[in-house]
């Protein structure tokens, strides 16, 4: 996934101010007429998603102090060597966009993440025809992974996350003072994606959860979640992975280790996804909300 784009693509590039953090295409299946039903602030109503989960300039590029150059450098070397090489491609994308030009650091980002979704999208197609022979593939397999690690990482509170762990560690000792919790969030979203990638590529396997029931699975804006993360003390390192991942009002991924077929009630997997949620939850109906919410 160490690809930066080419200058054709580049010449095709508009500045896109309004960046969303929930990936448009993804949500089309809870679509009706054009509108998906959410709540937000305990307020329901129905609209366009291009009017959701945005904000300006979400991924713009910041250039990092050397303190935390070193603390991203420093955070890759732990990490498996096997991988460093992809992770410091990584990292030099986003450093190499905060030192390009305002159009670069505003923007480089953000039609990164289009390039992964986008390469997806014909294995998301599959997902919903109940097709997962492209497991089997090492090249589809480490795409869709690193997919699925960029949909987790990708999302407002996935950083709000790292941000308050930054925060909880400000009067370490060993904390050298001058790091930004934001920027380093940023970078660490494309990093921590593509380690849930690898997992995902080397033990997890996908096991499709069918939904016949007159409900649908919600859905909200942290789409992929851990079902095993720790959200008491954040501090904690997650050491067991297990992630949900509605991809229709019918339909959802579960994806964990391999051999384990692990799965849960449809309203224990919605009411998860009601609790896990920033600020948006979607749904196909207002009556899907209701039966969560019902004092809306």
């Amino acid at each position: 996934m160490d690809r930066m784009l080419t200058e054709t693509e580049k010449k095709m590039i508009t500045n896109i101010r309004k960046q969303h953090y929930v990936w448009r295409h993804y949500l089309k299946p809870w679509l009706i007429d054009g509108k998906i039903w959410c709540i937000r602030a305990l307020e329901t109503f129905n609209i366009n998603i291009d009017k959701i989960a945005k904000d300006d300039y979400f991924y713009r590029a910041e250039s990092l102090t050397e303190n935390e150059d070193m603390l991203i450098t420093s955070f890759i070397e732990n990490m498996d060597p096997l991988g460093r090489n992809l992770l410091n491609g990584i990292f030099s994308i986003y450093t190499k966009a905060s030192h390009g030009s305002e159009f670069d650091r505003n923007n480089t980002i953000e039609n990164y993440h289009s390039l992964i979704e986008r390469s997806a999208i014909p294995l998301l197609e599959k997902t919903y025809n109940n097709e997962l022979s492209f497991w089997e593939n090492d090249m589809d397999r480490a795409s869709f992974g690193y997919y699925i690690g960029m949909q987790y990482t990708r999302t407002k509170k996935c950083r709000d996350s790292t941000i308050k762990t930054f925060e909880a560690l400000k009067n370490h000792p060993d904390n050298p003072g001058d790091i930004n919790p934001l920027k380093i969030g940023n970078v660490l979203a494309l990093i921590l994606a593509e380690a849930i990638g690898n997992w995902i590529f080397s033990c997890a396997e996908p096991t499709i959860i069918e939904n016949d029931s007159e409900i649908g699975f919600l859905t909200s804006d942290q789409p992929v979640y851990n079902l095993k993360a720790n959200e008491v003390d954040l501090l904690q390192p997650v050491n067991e992975f297990e992630l949900f991942y509605p991809i229709a009002p019918q339909k959802a991924l579960i994806i964990q280790e391999k051999n384990k077929n692990e799965t849960k009630r449809l309203d224990e997997y919605n009411h998860f996804i009601a609790s896990m949620a920033r600020e948006y939850i979607f749904a196909r109906s207002k009556q899907d909300l209701i039966r969560y919410f019902h004092d809306t």
